[in-house]
């Protein structure tokens, strides 16, 4: 099977062969020749994720079904395994401090965390209650925020006594997440995530995410800008009770930072709920232009890890230029070329700087110029630099000087390294522009260095 990669001179084509789609295909083939006809097999409604080997990059339709919730059989095999290895809960007989007696409450605001902590701790062990607790943060200490509250609806633990969740702000500067439960007849720090910056922590859900009898409890740390409260980004973060360690344990592989809500889906109906996350922002200044999509966290048996990456087409022509350039770096020379191709004649690629169309366009064709001489076709080396010439008449782009220059070599002596070498003296002693031009797209884009413009 052959693809053609046009530059939309008239009468040239360039075939590249891709061996690897005529073995994906034969693979397939394989596959479906050695089914079997026994038994029936089970069919489902939503996509099926790898999860034990994350990290893939795939592109489906997504099915977004509702939670199937309570307790139920569980098919994924992850879950299973978890399930098995876990202790047999013993439960603390021991009691709490039934609320009732003396214990009060300053009306003066502690002035840092720890003291917070204490003042809690102190007061729950005298008996206090939730009620004048919550009334005393948020009407005399006004630590609670918008966001923040306080709860003991749920056994987190799973000893037969629900813990007091606490979401507030921190007199330090920031917000804090308290967890306080019930050991030895007396209430203790069971978890203490004081780190975030923004607002107090929100709850997404407590529920048993991955069937393995244990709550999870997903929560989100929203950081707004003070100016634009709608401008937003959520650090997500999930944590459960593990009793062979006595605390409370993370449960995501990696930190999750988005700019929208995450959701909680059983996606691929396994019975195993999914952390979802939609990556809907474009990008600003100091990012440069971000890729969009769906990220979806998995359960593995022991840790929620990034499962399928679902990436939006590109909107912007430097990230087409941007995967043309993975492509050569990788060597793959037919679709970088194919990406160069798209990134010179798609009109509904957008840009993400004023005054780049040119620059972008001498960078592809300088680009493809030098692909083309590494696939070893020389009549593509003369009808790229035709196009080059008729398109930019002057060299006042550095990228059509390069052009020129890697052309000008590979003409001698027919040799790449010596095409490059004459390159880089270029970059080096004479336009050092070269790398500020495609360097200037943000943090999250990639940075080139001299070699990577002319690798050999």
């Amino acid at each position: 099977m052959c693809v053609l990669f046009s530059f939309h001179s008239p009468g040239y084509t360039i075939p590249m062969m891709r061996y690897r789609h005529i073995i994906a295909a034969l693979l397939i083939g394989l596959l479906a020749a050695c089914s079997t006809d026994g038994g029936t097999t089970p069919t489902t409604t939503g996509p099926q994720f790898p999860t034990a080997t994350p990290g893939r990059d795939l592109s489906i339709a997504a099915d977004f079904s509702g939670n199937i919730t309570g307790n139920r059989d569980v098919s994924n095999p992850a879950t299973v395994a978890a399930r098995a290895s876990l202790p047999t809960p013993t439960a603390d007989t021991s009691t709490c401090p039934f609320p009732g007696g003396e214990a009060t409450l300053s009306r003066t605001a502690p002035t840092t965390e720890s003291e917070i902590v204490n003042i809690v701790l102190n007061f729950l062990n005298q008996g206090g209650d939730i009620d004048t607790l919550r009334e005393t943060f948020t009407q005399d200490w006004r630590i609670l925020g918008e966001t923040g509250f306080i709860r003991a609806d749920d056994d987190l633990t799973g000893e037969g006594v629900p813990e007091i969740m606490i979401s507030h702000r921190v007199p330090e500067g920031g917000s804090a997440l308290l967890i306080l439960g019930c050991a030895n007849g007396r209430y203790v720090v069971r978890h203490q995530d004081a780190v975030f910056e923004g607002n107090p922590p929100q709850i997404i859900q407590i529920d048993d995410l991955n069937q393995d009898s244990v709550l999870e409890v997903m929560y989100v740390n929203p950081t707004c800008d003070s100016e634009d409260t709608e401008d937003c980004t959520y650090e997500t973060r999930l944590i459960a009770w593990q009793a062979s360690l006595g605390r409370f344990v993370n449960v995501l592989g990696s930190r999750i930072e988005y700019t929208s809500w995450p959701d909680v889906l059983d996606r691929d109906n396994d019975d195993v709920d999914e952390l979802i996350l939609y990556l809907d922002n474009q990008g600003d200044a100091t990012t440069g232009p971000l890729r969009t999509g769906i990220s979806t966290y998995d359960w593995n048996g022991t840790v929620y890890v990034l499962s399928i990456w679902e990436p939006d087409p590109p909107r912007f022509r430097i990230q087409i230029i941007h995967q043309a350039d993975r492509y050569f770096l990788e060597g793959d020379m037919a679709l970088a070329m194919t990406n160069y191709d798209r990134a010179l004649n798609d009109p509904d690629l957008r840009r993400w700087r004023n005054g780049e169309d040119d620059i972008l366009a001498a960078y592809s064709l300088y680009r493809a110029l030098v692909a083309q001489a590494i696939i070893g076709q020389t009549g593509g080396l003369t009808i790229i630099m035709q196009r080059i010439e008729e398109t930019f008449p002057t060299a006042d782009i550095v990228y059509v000087q390069l052009a020129q220059t890697f052309m000008d070599a590979y003409a001698q002596a027919a040799d790449l390294s010596q095409a490059c070498a004459a390159v880089r003296t270029v970059i080096e002693e004479q336009r050092p522009e070269a790398l500020d031009l495609i360097n200037r797209y943000g943090e999250n884009n990639p940075t080139y260095s001299i070699n990577d413009l002319c690798p050999y």
